[in-house]
């Protein structure tokens, strides 16, 4: 059987593996959740703001994110590098 840390770390080297420029699993109880931080890509607007939709406007709502985050133990954060001539 493999330990829960074991997969953990599979995740990790799988992500570098596939191009992840870092890669972190942390508790999800650690996560900070802040409430004006779509605001910040509103403000002075991001150039991609609105064009994917893991961004703003299209993402959930702070306060529904952090209700989420309780339903999980740990979050996987994921790192891609991507060249300027894509923004």
């Amino acid at each position: 059987m493999v330990k829960n840390s074991d997969l953990l770390q599979k995740l990790i080297q799988k992500a570098f593996e596939l191009g992840a420029s870092d890669a972190k699993i942390i508790s999800a109880q650690a996560v900070v959740v802040e409430d004006r931080f779509a605001e910040m890509c509103a403000s002075p607007q991001c150039p991609g703001y609105g064009l994917a939709p893991s961004c703003p406007p299209y993402v959930m709502k702070p306060s529904e994110f952090r209700d989420l985050l309780t339903h999980y133990e740990h979050v996987w954060f994921l790192r891609l590098m991507f060249p300027q001539k894509y923004f």
